[in-house]
């Protein structure tokens, strides 16, 4: 037999959504029963949840190293490095901006501020020696520093204990209080009541109310503010206590994951129940729709289009429940699908599109052997019989002996209107006309 390997270069080819691969094929022999399981296709979801996340910063600073290598630990993030200074890309193609010392006291970087809240991206400022706290006051509505950014504290971090908006393994939050100071803008610190607080500043052995790290929205975009500089001594604590980078990693990263976690802002969804559907299963999708303030309605109609591989359309209207839609398409072929939804509301089209797909069910040609234990204990259970070649001769007397075995009669009775007879119709019209006829040639007229 030949084994055919796929081509290495897949995965870097391959496209988000529902895809059907065809892997291996081995090649059939002389006097093999069946080749149906020479192949075998499978159906994987492949999903594209990778983000660009742009770390710029004022200039240099190892805090730079320690942040990119904790991110890049993370498949899906896709991490640029650059300097205010030099810096030609566009902010708008990046899914998450990190800010560290920006604005600065010579760089106040108020075109990437217009783009980030423009685009509404998500963004972390990091504060420290070089910021302008003026600026930085400006540019968010998170937290407040009244201060000339000339004196500085060195603080350790202490974590809230009603902080809610992901969780932290015990262990990791005992490390992080023993984590080293960092070096923090000293002024009088005013936090948003509506912002999250993960860390406070402890000054020497006095625990304050001041913001370290806090989270929230500015703009309706999420932010992210870490009061000071010097995270790369977080990095070196946690190896120096551990052989490894787990505490800082688990504390940084989940903080950029939360920041950069993009909210759904679609007014039309549409999704199938499931993206891979077995060939005897029926098909159905959920729908929701938003009106502009966000509220979940159901007023309008949705349409949506299936489309196969041949690009032949299959077109549904989804019910409506009581708040949302749903859809039941029944059993479609196997193949690969498209589909798409459209709505109106109020004169303004929304569209959701998606894909899915249906694959076989073949266990009957991959498994070509008779499980015969199997098939003894479903006649037993529901009251069968199992015979052997030899014993087919039996099968006649098995079943009178049973008594369960009846002729059964069936009678159908079909009934035509007489009006869609024709020839009745026109025979009784030859009868009419001849009687007329033959009354006429002899005078009974």
């Amino acid at each position: 037999m030949i084994f055919h390997h796929p081509r290495s270069e897949f995965w870097r080819q391959t496209k988000a959504g529902v895809q059907r691969l065809s892997p291996s094929t081995l090649t059939g022999i002389s006097e093999e029963a069946s080749l149906e399981n020479n192949t075998k296709d499978f159906f994987i979801d492949v999903l594209d949840a990778r983000q660009k996340i742009l770390l710029l910063a004022n200039s240099p600073h190892p805090d730079l190293a320690a942040l990119k290598q904790t991110l890049t630990n993370n498949k899906n993030y896709e991490v640029t490095t650059a300097y205010i200074t030099n810096f030609k890309g566009q902010v708008n193609t990046y899914d998450f901006v990190i800010l560290h010392q920006l604005p600065s006291k010579t760089q106040a970087a108020s075109e990437v501020r217009a783009v980030l809240n423009a685009q509404k991206i998500p963004h972390f400022f990091i504060l420290g020696t070089q910021s302008n706290l003026n600026l930085f006051n400006q540019y968010q509505s998170l937290l407040t520093i009244k201060g000339d950014g000339r004196n500085t504290d060195d603080v350790q971090p202490i974590v809230q204990p009603n902080f809610s908006l992901f969780t932290l393994e015990e262990t990791i939050l005992q490390t992080v209080r023993q984590f080293p100071p960092l070096l923090v803008p000293f002024g009088d610190y005013q936090a948003n009541p509506d912002a999250n607080v993960l860390l406070r500043q402890r000054v020497g052995r006095i625990d304050t109310p001041r913001p370290l790290l806090i989270l929230g929205t500015s703009n309706d975009t999420k932010v992210g503010v870490l009061a000071g500089e010097g995270l790369w001594k977080w990095r070196l604590f946690d190896y120096l206590q551990h052989n490894n980078h787990e505490t800082f990693d688990a504390l940084i990263g989940k903080t950029m994951q939360y920041i950069a976690l993009k909210e759904d802002k679609r007014r039309l969804r549409i999704n199938p129940d499931q993206n891979i559907t077995n060939e005897n299963e029926t098909i159905g999708f959920g729908a929701e729709l938003y009106n502009a303030s966000y509220e979940r309605i159901n007023t309008p109609d949705v349409n949506l289009v299936i489309t196969d591989e041949s690009n032949r359309n299959y077109t549904f209207l989804f019910d409506k429940t009581e708040n949302a839609y749903q859809l039941n398409v029944g059993i479609l072929p196997v193949g690969n699908y498209t589909f798409k939804g459209t709505s109106n509301l109020n004169g303004e089209t929304l569209t959701a599109e998606g894909q899915f797909s249906v694959q076989p069910i073949q266990l009957e040609q991959y498994e070509t052997t008779a499980n015969h234990g199997l098939l003894r204990i479903l006649s037993e259970t529901y009251g069968g019989l199992m015979l052997y070649p030899d014993q087919i001769n039996t099968l006649s007397e098995q079943l009178q002996a049973q008594g369960n075995v009846k002729p059964v009669l069936y009678q159908t009775t079909q009934t035509r209107p007489i009006i869609e007879l024709k020839w009745i119709f026109f025979l009784l019209l030859l009868l009419l006309t001849l009687e007329w006829f033959l009354r006429r040639y002899f005078g009974a007229y």
